[in-house]
């Protein structure tokens, strides 16, 4: 069997802390590996472009861009995560719920649910949720009272936690997203 190496049309750009690698293969196909001190590197080669590597990162966005070279372009969001637990128990549960009712355990629920704004992950989010109404102390209220306050948010916190996690793009992706701006410049000026 005869193999045929096709030797790819090699550029090197400085762009900022990276180095830019652009590799032209045959038309329509080429690679992007970027270097950065900073953020690692990252590499991407499309089979299909429809045009030369030069034409075809100035022509696509920063988010296509970022995307296809981002291996972790979502992360977890603690406080927007934080923030849809609040969402839900104000406008589902305002009936169940409302603030003039088991105001103590309230108070404590409240304080339990800002401290869920600091973890690290959507497992320990989802644990925390799990664990918070049985680590809830209501001491203003009686045994039927402590049993209802407790059945409320027991069908927030335990049925289905993971419901609430949002997530927020990756400072990485962030990165690729600006950088490719930067890019598509030191493209258009060495024309």
């Amino acid at each position: 069997m005869n193999t045929v190496e096709i030797e790819p049309k090699l550029r090197k750009l400085k762009i900022k802390d990276a180095d830019v690698f652009l590799e032209d293969y045959e038309t329509g196909k080429g690679k992007v590996t970027i270097s950065s001190f900073n953020y690692g590197a990252f590499t991407f080669y499309w089979g299909s472009m429809g045009s030369d590597l030069k034409d075809f990162l100035l022509r696509i966005n920063g988010d296509y861009f970022a995307g296809k070279l981002s291996s972790n372009s979502y992360v977890f969001d603690a406080k927007g995560s934080t923030k849809n637990v609040r969402k839900h128990i104000r406008e589902e549960l305002s009936y169940e719920l409302p603030r003039y009712k088991f105001m103590s355990a309230q108070k404590e629920m409240r304080e339990a649910i800002k401290k869920l704004e600091y973890v690290s992950s959507n497992n320990e989010f989802v644990a925390r949720m799990i664990d918070l109404p049985d680590n809830l102390m209501c001491y203003d209220l009686d045994y039927k009272e402590e049993r209802e306050f407790k059945d409320i948010i027991e069908g927030v916190f335990k049925s289905e936690p993971w419901h609430f996690i949002a997530e927020k793009q990756s400072n990485e992706y962030n990165w690729l997203v600006g950088f490719h701006k930067y890019l598509q410049r030191a493209l258009k000026a060495s024309e």
